[in-house]
């Protein structure tokens, strides 16, 4: 996986929470697809409606797989500042 693929993911793959109804949360779904690949720490930060998680780089570096990436997109993350993955609450 490379930075620029992870980018143009998020850029072509709508949010789609129907499909992923069964997982719950979208939100904490994403968290833990997060915590496969980073199990230490997945929220880094928080505000009044959205949650910060890791660096997408990080998550390169730990082997996401572009299926997660997919994933991590349809649940509704969005790359928040160029570098963070967010999830609005």
């Amino acid at each position: 996986m490379t930075r620029e693929r992870f980018e143009e993911i998020f850029e072509k793959t709508d949010t789609d929470f129907k499909k992923h109804k069964k997982l719950g949360d979208h939100t904490l779904a994403g968290l833990n697809i997060i915590s496969k690949y980073i199990p230490n720490y997945v929220i880094c930060g928080a505000d009044h409606d959205i949650l910060y998680s890791v660096n997408i780089d990080e998550l390169i570096k730990a082997g996401i797989v572009e299926e997660d990436v997919i994933l991590l997109r349809e649940l509704n993350f969005i790359i928040n500042g160029g570098d963070y993955l967010a999830s609005y609450v």
